[in-house]
């Protein structure tokens, strides 16, 4: 079952730390992070100035800021599937799973690993947002 409830509740108190009076130190950056056999493999930044909402009766986290060449972007992750316990949320074909690292003041959605075409390597992608 989906935990709307609380999962909004930690959303909720989580950014209330980021939207008190920003300074250009406090702005959230998503990084895309690959992982290759469980190894950072290319990191980059994803969007600037970032922005994240999650709407309740669309169950769909969106992420708003600028692209590296500065358009305004918005990117959204709509609610797939529950499997054993674990909310998945789906974006550009694939499911993303959103954890809240409450300790590190972080948000990150992390997808299924996934093998490397022709060879015996895993991969999986991580949308990370985090302070400047």
């Amino acid at each position: 079952m989906f935990k709307k409830h609380f999962l909004l509740l930690c959303l909720v108190c989580t950014l209330s730390t980021f939207s008190q009076e920003k300074t250009e130190s406090d702005t959230l950056i998503a990084y895309e992070i690959i992982y290759v056999n469980k190894e950072v493999f290319d990191k980059q930044i994803f969007l600037t100035n970032v922005e994240l909402f999650y709407t309740e009766e669309g169950k769909t986290f969106y992420l708003e800021g600028f692209n590296h060449t500065g358009e305004k972007t918005i990117i959204a992750l709509k609610y797939a599937q529950t499997n054993k316990g674990i909310d998945y949320f789906e974006f550009f074909n694939n499911e993303y799973e959103f954890i809240n690292d409450e300790e590190q003041a972080i948000f990150y959605f992390k997808s299924k690993s996934k093998q490397v075409k022709d060879t015996s390597d895993s991969m999986y992608r991580v949308i990370q947002i985090q302070k400047n």
